[in-house]
Order: C-alpha cells, then structure tokens, then sequence
C-alpha cells in the first residue's frame, strides 16, 4: 500500500507541526503526518522542526532552555500571520492523540536533541500507538538506538543521496529508506526492495513529480501539499 503523509501536518496550508495543520492534513485524508521532536528544558517532548523557536512563532531562544509553559505562551502560527490565532506549540502526546486510530504518525528525531528519543518512545508506548507510528532521523546513530530501544517501532533513515545508503540503513537496523525525489529510481527501488526496506521520499510538492515517483514505486512520499498528493495516491490505488 503507497502512502501520503502530510509534512509537518500540511506546511503549505496551515502552521507547520500545529494542532492546526495535523486536524487539516486529517481532513484532507492523509495516510500519515510526519513531525519533528525536541525536548524542553524540563523534560517534555515538544513539536517543533528548528532547535530554536524564531523561525515558527512570535518568541526568540533554544527550545531547550526553554520550559512547556514557556513554550506555550508563544504563537506558533508566524509564518501564517492572522489566519491561525492562538496556536501553539503541542507536545508529542497531544499530537498523538489527536491523529490515533485516524492516521499513521512519522516522526523526526533531530540531531540537535538525541535526548528526545527515550521520552518520546515512552510516549508512543504510552498511547499504545507503536504500530502505527515510525521514527525518523538523518542520523544512523539515533535510528541504531531506536531500534535497540524499540524494535517493535519502525525506522526510517533519511538520507541526501541514495549511494550506499541501503547498505547503511541495514547496518543501523532502519525499515525504511528516505531519499531526496531528485534520486529516486526504480533502480534504486529495486535494491531497497531487495534488501528489504521500504522506501520513502523527500517533501514531494509537485504534481508531475509526484506522478512520476508513484509510477517508480516509491512506498511514502511526504509533501507540504497533501491536498494535491493525497488525490493522486487515491486514483493510483
């Protein structure tokens, strides 16, 4: 079965890693929603893609000196001014909650907070959520340790170019292989399949590339657009 996940929820329509923009990508029929993880100062795992909160909401600093009330005294909704008032930075567990039972969850340890990936393990066991979310990271060091901590939950290990990297992604106990659209073949389709791993792609935004991925054989493509991929995937099915 080929899946469509929602980047961020959907970036491109509504605050990236928001309540907001997941209950979108949910109304828009999504398979998945990926996401990314930090810690707070005071030990919660915390949505957000950038290790510094500038960029997505109306505060300055590292989310890791930062606390959860201090986190949600900010807006998250910067890069849609007006159109999403009052959203805020959600953890990992409400994020969850919301999407258990109606989508997969996909989501991204960063190398800036390899702390996360404990409590956020404790999390997904917590909700019983461990067959229907993955963990993902560029680092085959944290995707190596997810899978000694949580074989039971799927990996995903991204990568920028492909060479190499089924090899790798094995040696790091991943399920999954994530590479950049621009590289994705049916060849290296084929080896990925071959060495058992699934294969995703980068954030896919374009409709005659998304085609053309779907007609490779890729597994998951992410995009800021679900509302344009999620028709196309349906239609392939």
């Amino acid at each position: 079965m080929r899946l469509a996940y929602g980047h961020r929820g959907a970036r491109a329509l509504a605050p990236e890693n928001t309540l907001a923009g997941f209950r979108l990508a949910l109304e828009l029929d999504v398979d998945g929603v990926e996401m990314d993880v930090h810690l707070s100062r005071d030990g919660h795992v915390v949505v957000i893609h950038d290790p510094q909160v500038g960029r997505t909401t109306n505060g300055r600093g590292w989310v890791k000196d930062l606390t959860l009330a201090e986190l949600r005294a900010l807006e998250a909704s910067a890069e849609h001014a007006g159109r999403f008032p009052g959203e805020r930075i959600p953890t990992l567990e409400e994020s969850l909650e919301l999407l258990k039972g109606r989508c997969r969850a996909a989501i991204e340890l960063k190398k800036e907070s390899p702390a996360a990936l404990g409590p956020a393990i404790e999390v997904i066991r917590r909700m019983g959520m461990e067959s229907s979310c993955s963990l993902l990271s560029f680092s085959p060091g944290l995707i190596r340790e997810a899978a000694r901590l949580a074989p039971e939950i799927a990996r995903e290990l991204i990568v920028v170019f492909p060479l190499g990297q089924v090899f790798r992604a094995r040696s790091a106990g991943a399920s999954m292989l994530d590479v950049p659209d621009l590289f994705v073949t049916r060849g290296v389709i084929e080896r990925a399949h071959a060495a058992g791993l699934r294969v995703g792609t980068g954030i896919t935004n374009d409709v005659r590339t998304m085609q053309r991925l779907v007609e490779a054989g890729v597994d998951s493509l992410y995009t800021d657009r679900p509302d344009l991929l999620v028709p196309l995937v349906r239609s392939e099915a």
